[in-house]
């Protein structure tokens, strides 16, 4: 009991908060809208929850939809990362779509202007090679609610040992699909708010 009792270790002033949420994309024939979902956006409130916890604005870069092409979200990523400190705390978050090559285990998110071929997505490994070249801090929390979000699961158990202590929470495992339906990111916002 005394353990629950204690005072959580998060800062907020100490708080970096990376979002990526697409709804929408520019080759819609590959990569199904989710037009039911544009109405209350589950993503937008949890970068609000965070803001509203006293995440310095600064701190939070939240890119949705057509803002979220591949060089945009690498680029801001690395950008947004050279500005932590040591002992800062990562969030990261992306919400939309992954796709999975069943051959070679590589994952990707589905950014913006995704198109038919693997690597015209954000790799899951590209998104830790830039928290290691980047990211002064030493610990993150790693968030998707898209089918394949488990690879990021699935990246952190290869590591081993690194200066950045890891967590991640999915909506599904590598392998699997997840709902179009805000069940993951729903769930981390009434965790988040203490229901």
């Amino acid at each position: 009991r005394a353990a629950l009792a204690a005072e959580p270790d998060w800062d907020p002033e100490h708080t970096w908060v990376f979002a990526v949420g697409l709804l929408e994309w520019q080759h819609s024939d590959i990569w199904a809208s989710f037009p039911a979902a544009m109405k209350n956006r589950s993503d937008a409130q949890l970068v609000m929850l965070f803001r509203d916890a006293g995440v310095p604005d600064e701190q939070i870069v939240y890119l949705q939809d057509a803002t979220a092409t591949k060089a945009r979200v690498q680029k801001r990523f690395a950008e947004f990362l050279d500005e932590t400190d040591e002992g800062d705390f990562l969030v990261f978050y992306f919400a939309g779509h992954g796709y999975r090559d069943t051959e070679t285990n590589q994952t990707w998110f589905a950014t913006y202007d995704a198109g038919k071929k693997d690597a015209s997505g954000w790799a899951i490994r590209n998104v830790f090679k830039i928290i290691d070249d980047h990211f002064s801090g030493d610990r993150a929390l790693l968030l998707a609610d898209c089918c394949h979000s488990g690879a990021l699961y699935d990246e952190v158990r290869k590591r081993g040992d690194t200066d950045v202590a890891f967590a991640t929470l999915t909506s599904s495992y590598s392998p699997n699909t997840s709902t179009g339906a805000w069940t993951f990111t729903n769930g981390l916002l009434s965790t988040f708010r203490g229901r």
